[in-house]
């Protein structure tokens, strides 16, 4: 007798998570690195202590248990540089998945202002963290969940053009990052409603105390620490009706569960 084929009893797969990607990210570093790592200490282990008990025994040849002592000092030489990469890698993606965790509940907070959200839309070899949509407009936001100094007072500073941390100015500038977001959104939201949106990128820094300059009150991009979002959306006048808010609400979400069943 064949077995009954069986299927899924959801019509369509839920919408993304908040931060699902760096949780799938830290799934993958904790299955694939850190778990190649293991075996191979593992093996050159148990290489060793069997040649160390046949030693022990009197079985020749000796050489064995010197060539496997040999593995074994190779192998943990060169997987606890590694393994120190990773558990850094790992604080930091697990610092990242609470901070956005952290801003998508506070977007939940400003659903009776009309807000709605929708978290981790995924492009091509990247993500977005969280979009935003309300009557004031469409609204791009990227969680840097960046680790502040015990020591001293520092401060993000926003000069209009780039941010710095305490003075640093990381590599990749994460306003690039987060402008290129807006335009894919606008693109994908134009492309399939066939009206162009404009789409604000806004920064996120939880925890941080943000210092804008004069330049940087005129930029399109806001950098804010996120409990300023709120204040700063309420300020906006409104220019979408709820009708436009819907629809597009209605198409993201057709999107994430249409790149959930794709992979």
């Amino acid at each position: 007798m064949s077995k009954t084929e069986k299927r899924s009893p959801l019509k369509a797969p839920p919408v993304r998570l908040p931060g699902q990607s760096v949780a799938e990210e830290l799934e993958k570093l904790r299955d694939g690195a850190l778990g190649d790592d293991l075996v191979l200490v593992t093996i050159a282990l148990t290489l060793t202590l069997v040649s160390g008990v046949q030693w022990w025994l009197g079985t020749p040849p000796h050489i064995t248990f010197f060539v496997s002592l040999a593995f074994l000092i190779g192998s943990v030489a060169y997987v606890l540089p590694r393994v120190r990469r990773a558990r850094e890698q790992t604080r930091r993606l697990r610092q990242a998945h609470a901070g956005e965790r952290a801003v998508a509940e506070y977007l939940d907070t400003l659903a009776e202002s009309g807000v709605r959200a929708l978290h981790d839309l995924v492009g091509e070899g990247f993500n977005v963290d969280h979009v935003a949509v309300s009557p004031q407009g469409v609204f791009v936001l990227e969680t840097k969940t960046i680790s502040k100094p015990t020591s001293s007072d520092v401060r993000v500073v926003f000069d209009g053009q780039q941010v710095s941390l305490g003075g640093y100015v990381p590599p990749r500038d994460p306003i690039v990052q987060v402008e290129a977001a807006a335009t894919w959104v606008r693109r994908l939201l134009k492309e399939a409603l066939g009206r162009d949106y404009a789409v604000r990128p806004v920064l996120l820094f939880p925890g941080w105390f943000i210092e804008r300059t004069e330049a940087a009150k005129r930029s399109q991009v806001w950098v804010l620490e996120p409990k300023a979002f709120g204040p700063f959306l309420s300020r906006e006048p409104a220019v979408l009706s709820d009708q436009d808010v819907s629809q597009i609400m209605f198409f993201l979400k057709r999107y994430s569960r249409g790149i959930q069943g794709s992979t």
